[in-house]
């Protein structure tokens, strides 16, 4: 509130009834010339004051003790007196009053003009330096009615005043003055009644009122004479008797009230209303210095004055109607003893202004001294400040024992913008700039100790908003946590550190950032903020929980923990120790290079930094007009790193999925600049297009990057296993190590005629017992293969090119490897009824086997194969297998248009066209082997050609070890088995 509770001072000094209260009032003015009552003459004798008798000559003055018919002791005394009709004229009269109750009324004057039969003064009307004391003591002790008397209530002064002992009222039309130790009081007109039988006044009224003014102590000085802590005497707010040696009052000032007091003024009050107690005004000196302490009291002053003068502060009440005082029957609630005090101060619009350039104003306020409370209402009550900006709010109660506020109802504050010159004190409001804060129910302030000075906690409730430069936020509940200025020169200030918000949680920040503001809604945020010593705030973590959803043009995010990370667009300061009681934890997970800076400046912008989702996270990423969607137990997003790490749990693992694409892993890593993503541990990915599938397996890792020119590179480690699924096929590719680069889609004029508008897979990779695997189905409801290829190896390559316009794709297998092709169809019409002699292709099961090379042009459909390749050939329909051997073997099979044909429905059927052998080509088939140098088949007229080079022939060779040699090509009829030569050669018999 404000600064050092100037307020607090400003309301404790409308205690008028300070005048009135347990004050040791000393040495009077000087009396101020007036005119008295007629003089008596010289002649008159003059009473011997020294005397302490029971009654004195009448000659020699008055002095005399006597009991009225109210059995109350009278004391009178006169230097002169003198009969004036029926008056006597006296100088220098006393007269003491002794009530049974214990109360004796003390009247003093230069002169007056009585009513006394027979010495007993029953009214009169005094004139110069008329002073009133009241004393009070326990029935049966003796009375100090000394000046520095602890007995002693009240005492006061006048020019003139009129006495009537029966009504028990003193009545006045002069001037009034107070002036003590710590007090003065001036006014105009006074009436007084008093009760004897309850020893107490029971009225006391100021007919015009001029000045208060009284001394007090500096907030947090010493004070002898207070009790502010709840160790006083109690008895508050019950019906229980007063304490005999305390009385309560009610006062009153009326007519616009003004309050004088350091470092602050209070103007346009109507009415002050003060409930008080009068008591004696002190305890009796310490024994180790009562010289000192009674010099202090007989000369006005107070012993301690010297030692505490620099803490004297001094207030001034000044108001233009009546003073009115009463009995107070009941206390109020918490009423902390005699030298408590409640003060209540009226008005259409009382305003308060302070040293500081600020300014309050309410229509009510109320101080209770003993719980020091002070209560302020208005429509609204107000606060300017150049340091808190503008406060509006219709109720203020400060608790400063307690060291707390609250601000009732429906309120707003708003922070001084960076124009405003706050200057540079170091008990400002650790508030930012251009900050606006409202509620509609209350807000709590905690204080670091009961002197209030710094603030160390804000709670606001009831649909709470947060606008500045750098955030927008809302909540249900909303607390400020403030914490010291670590800055040399703000050591005595309190900066924001931490804004916990609860119930239907939004918060937004305020950014040029391309991307857009990031929004976060949740059941509970907590943001902490840098230290705002200057400038806005600018957030560096956010933390929430519950219900969360977090938008931005790029990012949707539903999770129930996330963590944001700031920095702001301008300098940095030094990192900071981060405490582990209010920072979040972030486990399992690398830091960030950057984590724990607070960062703040002189800035109206913030900038995500890294975003952490924890505990069941889906998100939904734009990226590159798709949108990728993730699923994970935690997602940490790094900006400044442009990196996502996706983590999952052993039965929740991370989910990516965009268009007809997922990908499954324990976590995955995602870099957005290099377009790279990782996946290190095992985990899935699937493709889906239409009716057809795409799965792949692997153990170890997997890795995708874009490579130049948009060109992307997928690399699978550890048993992979890639299984493509449509209508009626499946395709299986297994291996320790594979690798796609991946060329993205072709414009018009980059794309040939006949190649694809989709992505690509321009190469393949696969090594490490490579085993590949298709199977078509007869029927989709079918069970039944109806052909299947596998094929082994070591490693395969697919490499999918442009020649010379031409698109071309390729597969080759490096080292020694193995391909069974088995067609398990029924025969097509034209072979039905031609059963044949020699089936080198066609259906049934034909194996393969290398030690170099396989290749195929999956475009054309061309195999060849090199180094000590095998062929074995078993018919469907149960005819003698095929055997062959060579060292080179190429096959033309049916065209099926690429790769793109077995994934595109129904898988090609690679029928057999043409074979070619080479090289120490060998066949076996039944009794019949075949030895020559060149092989070739034709599906089309179904002969099997046979030649050899001029130095070396065919050799023919029947298991009755008949064999022939030909050095002409030989034509062998698959169909009749039979063969056709030219030139014969040797020809060999065996042995009979």
């Amino acid at each position: 509130m404000l600064r050092k509770y100037r307020l607090t001072i400003a309301v404790t000094a409308v205690a008028v009834a300070v005048v009135l209260l347990g004050i040791r009032f000393g040495r009077l003015p000087e009396p101020t010339e007036h005119r008295g009552i007629d003089p008596i003459k010289g002649g008159a004798p003059r009473a011997d004051t020294s005397h302490d008798g029971p009654a004195i000559d009448a000659t020699s003055g008055i002095f005399a003790r006597v009991r009225d018919s109210k059995h109350r002791l009278i004391e009178f005394n006169a230097e002169r007196a003198a009969p004036v009709g029926p008056h006597l004229q006296v100088e220098h009269p006393q007269v003491r009053v002794h009530h049974r109750s214990g109360l004796i009324v003390q009247i003093e004057s230069e002169s007056g003009r009585l009513v006394a039969p027979e010495n007993h003064p029953r009214e009169g009307d005094l004139t110069g330096a008329v002073r009133i004391s009241f004393f009070k003591v326990e029935p049966g002790r003796t009375p100090d009615l000394s000046a520095g008397s602890k007995h002693r209530i009240v005492q006061i002064l006048l020019e003139q005043a009129h006495f009537d002992n029966d009504l028990n009222e003193i009545t006045s039309d002069s001037g009034v003055h107070v002036k003590g130790r710590r007090v003065e009081f001036e006014g105009h007109g006074m009436h007084l009644v008093y009760n004897d039988i309850e020893g107490r006044i029971d009225r006391l009224r100021i007919e015009r009122g001029r000045y208060l003014r009284f001394t007090t102590r500096a907030a947090g000085a010493a004070d002898g004479d207070e009790t502010t802590g709840p160790t006083a005497s109690t008895g508050a707010g019950t019906d229980d008797e007063p304490d005999t040696d305390v009385q309560y009052y009610e006062a009153r000032f009326e007519d616009n009230v003004r309050i004088d007091s350091p470092g602050a003024r209070i103007e346009g009050a109507d009415r002050i209303d003060v409930v008080f107690g009068l008591l004696a005004s002190s305890t009796e000196p310490t024994s180790d210095e009562p010289a000192r302490a009674g010099r202090a009291a007989a000369d006005g002053e107070d012993a301690n004055d010297g030692e505490n003068a620099e803490a004297a502060q001094t207030v001034v009440v000044e108001w233009d109607g009546p003073l009115v005082a009463v009995p107070c029957r009941k206390l109020p609630q918490g009423w902390g003893g005699p030298r408590d005090h409640l003060v209540t101060v009226s008005g259409s619009s009382v305003r308060i202004d302070t040293d500081a350039d600020e300014h309050l104003t309410a229509r009510k306020l109320v101080y209770h001294h003993h719980e020091q409370i002070v209560d302020l209402e208005g429509d609204p009550v107000t606060v300017a400040s150049p340091r808190l900006g503008r406060l509006a709010v219709p109720a203020v109660s400060i608790h400063r024992l307690a060291g707390t506020s609250q601000l009732t109802g429906q309120g707003r504050l708003d922070t001084p913008d960076e124009s405003s010159d706050a200057g540079t004190d170091t008990e400002a409001p650790g508030l930012p700039e251009s900050m606006s804060i409202s509620w509609t129910r209350r807000v709590d302030l905690a204080f670091t100790d009961p002197t209030a000075s710094l603030l160390r906690q804000i709670a606001f409730q009831g649909d709470v908003r947060i606008t500045d430069p750098t955030m927008k936020l809302r909540a249900d509940r909303l607390g400020i946590a403030l914490q010291a200025a670590a800055a040399p020169n703000q050591e005595h200030r309190h900066a924001i550190h931490t804004v916990n918000a609860s119930g239907s949680v939004a918060f937004e920040t305020v950014t040029e950032d391309e991307k857009g503001p990031l929004s976060v809604r949740a059941d509970q945020v907590t943001v902490q903020l840098p230290r705002a010593d200057a400038g806005h705030a600018a957030a560096s973590r956010l933390a929430a929980s519950g219900e969360v959803m977090v938008r931005r043009s790029d990012l949707e995010l539903d999770t129930s923990d996330l963590e944001v990370s700031f920095v702001s667009n301008e300098k940095d300061v030094e990192p900071e120790d981060v405490n582990p009681d209010t920072t979040p934890a972030t486990e399992d997970r690398d830091p960030a290079p950057d984590e724990g800076l607070e960062n703040w400046v002189d800035s109206d912008r913030v900038t995500v930094q890294r975003i952490v989702a924890r505990d069941g996270v889906h998100a939904r990423i734009d990226d590159e007009d798709e949108v990728l969607d993730v699923k994970a137990d935690r997602i940490e997003v790094d900006e400044q790193r442009r990196r996502i790490d996706l983590y999952g749990v052993k039965d929740r693992p991370v989910t990516l999925a965009r268009g007809g694409m997922s990908l499954a892993g324990g976590r995955v890593i995602v870099e957005r600049d290099d377009e790279k993503i990782e996946v290190p541990g095992p985990g899935t990915a699937k493709f889906t297009r239409d009716d057809q599938t795409l799965e792949v397996t692997w153990s170890k890792s997997m890795t995708y990057r874009k490579q130049e020119n948009q060109a992307g590179r997928a690399e699978f480690i550890g048993d992979v296993v890639t299984v493509a699924r449509s209508r009626l096929d499946t395709t299986r590719l297994s291996a320790d190590r594979l690798a796609l680069d991946i060329t993205p889609r072709a414009t018009d004029e980059q794309r040939p005629t006949d190649a694809p508008e989709a992505d690509q897979v321009r190469r393949i990779a696969a090594n490490g017992r490579v085993v590949f695997e298709a199977i078509q189905r007869i029927a989709k409801e079918s069970d039944r293969p109806a052909t299947r290829l596998l094929i082994k190896g070591p490693s395969l390559e697919y490499d999918n090119t442009v020649e010379n316009g031409r698109p071309v794709e390729r597969i080759r297998f490096t080292g020694a490897g193995k391909m069974l092709y088995e067609d398990l169809r029924d025969p097509p019409p034209e072979d039905i009824g031609r059963a044949g002699k020699v089936r080198l292709t066609g259906r049934g099961a034909t194996a393969f086997a290398w030690d170099r090379r396989f290749e195929l042009d999956l475009r054309r459909n061309d195999l060849y194969m090199q180094d000590q390749v095998w062929m074995l050939h078993e018919p469907a329909n149960g005819q003698p297998p095929i055997e062959l051997n060579c060292t080179e073997l190429s096959a033309d099979l049916k065209e099926t248009g690429g790769v793109r044909s077995w994934t595109a429905g129904d898988a090609p059927k690679p029928e057999i066209q043409s074979v070619t052998a080479s090289g120490d080509v060998a066949i076996r088939h039944e009794e019949v082997s075949v030895f020559t140098d060149r092989l070739r088949y034709t599906r089309r007229d179904r002969f099997i050609r046979l030649t050899a080079p001029s130095d070396r022939s065919t050799v023919i060779q029947y298991s009755d070890e008949q064999s022939f040699t030909y050095r002409d090509a030989v034509r062998w009829n698959v169909e009749t088995g039979e063969f056709m030569a030219g030139r014969p050669g040797a020809i060999r018999v065996g042995a009979e």
